[in-house]
């Protein structure tokens, strides 16, 4: 559901895809401590294969505006390496010296997407095919070089200087052929993966508006200074990390053949201090900074056509997000009796955010795109937690959890048009405001002696969204579950079982497919072998098969509900192999 002033839109969607693919990965890693310590870790991964996918889904108001089918199929070949070595030393003084240097390659070739989309318009009786064949092969390299130096100081205080430097390149190619627009062989024109006979035909059917080349160069120059005083139960930090990037964009396309480049120096400090061992009072206080630039390629002059039903225009204006986060939490500890309390609160402000400007064509159910910068969007959360045993012999114990969120949203409203689309610069800038609520609580008892552990939980959450604006209907739905655990070791046979046994359910919601309630049970055996060096488990997922992967969420362009088909049961055994050699004593 989208939210408008003119009356919400609706839409409806379902899916299937299936994925097929070889995948291998290695990684190693070396650690020496004396006299200083080295550290290296590399690892190399490779992937082969494709996916298919299919869809429907439809746009209505008071009826039927649209339907479309698509099916599309990926092939796919990826391989990346990486790797990082580390020197750290600590000097007899208390001074540290740290040097780092890492870097990956990756790259994905063949990366090629075959898709055949049919849009039907309900109001003039006619369709939209369109048989695309997109070549979107990529590679990228990236290298970092960092060096590190802290000093201690008398009365336990750190001062600490780092400087690193980072260099990528990022090439992709995403090139667009219309299939349909071919003469030869009509029948294949029906058909997914097909291909003319010529590389000559097929680049006759470039998509000249859908088609571009590009190359990011990025260079970083970062410097951090930080701030710690280290105490006997805690300690206070400050950093301020200084980052100047410099990038060049190299853009080809038909229409189109550009260089960019930019500079920009990004500040983000972040403070606190922390503390353990203490009884009660604060524990800790945390603030953060935080920018996203928009990316270079998001800035440039071109849009993308591809879909139909969804025209994406890039905004050269769009301006880099800053984002704040405070937190605070107190704790009330009583270690004899083992009660155990704490508070915590948090605020997240958002200065800038990226929203989307909306146009509606009200005739065929089509859509304009564009990002933009909009202000007003925050949160905040609340939360408890409170753990204490209830009997003598501290067997059974009495958890709980409590915490409210509230997010306020703030996004651009739809703009309604029944001419041709126009420009969302062209469009007012009237905004949609919705504010979420969210309310959890979670209570459990846990009964444990020796080997044998088990419990019941319970849990609900209640999920409320308002609005001022027009035709807004109030959200109220709950989510809800409960069941029982158990743990236990066979002494005799050293053999440990477990099993959980929980009912979820849900109510409130829009769609009656997300009204369910689902019994899911699992259980697992498992066995220790010569001194717990191996280790086998024989694992059972969802015996009922009764498992759903349903979500919800609101904010002020809509509302969102989502369910999925998970893998079905299934038992896996799986074997496990630890070792650990230590260096020979001189």
């Amino acid at each position: 559901e989208r939210f408008a002033s003119e009356g919400n839109l609706f839409g409806g969607s379902m899916s299937r895809s299936l994925q097929k693919d070889f995948r291998f990965s290695a990684d190693n890693r070396f650690i020496m401590k004396e006299p200083f310590t080295l550290s290296s870790n590399f690892s190399v991964n490779y992937s082969n294969g494709h996916r298919e996918n299919e869809s429907q889904d439809s746009t209505f108001r008071t009826a039927i505006v649209n339907r479309t089918r698509n099916a599309s199929l990926n092939r796919y070949r990826t391989f990346g390496i990486d790797g990082s070595i580390t020197y750290h030393k600590k000097f007899d003084w208390g001074d540290e010296i740290r040097f780092t240097i890492s870097g990956d390659y990756n790259r994905n070739k063949p990366s090629e997407n075959y898709t055949l989309n049919h849009t039907y318009y309900s109001q003039n009786d006619s369709t939209d095919l369109r048989h695309y064949f997109n070549d979107a092969h990529s590679e990228s390299y990236h290298y970092r070089i960092g060096a590190e130096y802290t000093l201690q100081m008398p009365n336990d205080w750190y001062i600490g200087a780092a400087l690193s430097y980072d260099q990528q390149l990022a090439q992709s190619v995403n090139d667009y052929y219309r299939l349909d627009w071919l003469t030869e062989v009509a029948a294949d024109k029906q058909q997914l993966e097909w291909l003319p006979s010529t590389n000559a035909l097929l680049m006759d059917v470039l998509d000249v508006a859908n088609n571009g080349h590009e190359n990011l160069f990025t260079r970083k120059y970062r410097s951090t200074l930080s701030m710690i005083h280290s105490t006997d139960n805690g300690y206070l930090y400050f950093y301020l990390p200084v980052t100047h990037t410099r990038e060049r964009y190299d853009y080809s396309e038909v229409l189109l053949d550009t260089i960019a480049r930019r500079n920009y120096t990004d500040i983000m400090p972040l403070f606190g201090f922390y503390r353990w061992g203490i009884k009660r009072g604060l524990n800790s206080v945390n603030y953060s900074m935080s920018v996203n630039r928009p990316t270079l390629s998001s800035l440039m002059p071109f849009d993308d056509s591809t879909n139909p039903l969804a025209y994406h225009v890039n905004n050269p204006d769009l301006k880099p997000t800053i984002s704040h986060n405070f937190s605070v939490r107190f704790v009330f500890n009583n270690d004899s009796l083992r009660r155990f309390f704490s508070a915590w609160g948090g605020v997240d402000l958002v200065q800038r955010s990226v929203g989307t400007r909306t146009i509606y064509d009200t005739k065929t159910g089509e859509y304009i795109f564009m990002q933009d910068n909009i202000n007003g969007n925050w949160s905040g959360s609340i939360g408890t937690n409170y753990e204490m045993p209830l009997d003598k012999k501290k067997r059974i114990t009495l958890q709980q959890r409590a915490d409210v969120d509230y997010t306020h949203s703030v996004d651009f409203d739809v703009q309604y048009v029944s001419e041709a689309l126009t420009d969302p610069l062209d469009q007012t800038k009237q905004t949609s405001t919705v504010n979420n609520w969210t309310l959890h609580e979670r209570l459990g008892f846990e009964y444990q002696k020796d080997a044998l552990t088990f419990g019941i939980r319970g849990e609900v959450s209640w999920r409320s969204a308002t609005s001022d604006r027009q035709n807004f209907e109030r959200i109220s739905a709950f989510d809800y579950n409960y069941g029982g655990h158990l743990r236990y070791t066979i002494p005799w046979v050293k053999i440990s079982l477990g099993t959980d046994l929980r009912m979820f359910s849900r109510r409130g919601y829009q769609s009656s497919m997300m009204n369910t309630d689902d019994l899911v049970w699992n259980a697992e055996l498992s066995r220790s072998l010569f001194k717990e060096k191996v280790t086998m488990k024989l694992t059972a997922f969802d015996l009922l098969h009764q498992l759903s992967n349903k979500q919800y969420s609101v904010n002020a362009q809509g509302r969102t509900e989502t369910w999925n088909n998970c893998i079905p049961r299934y038992i896996m055994f799986s074997l496990m192999y630890k070792f650990n050699k230590q260096p020979k004593q001189k």
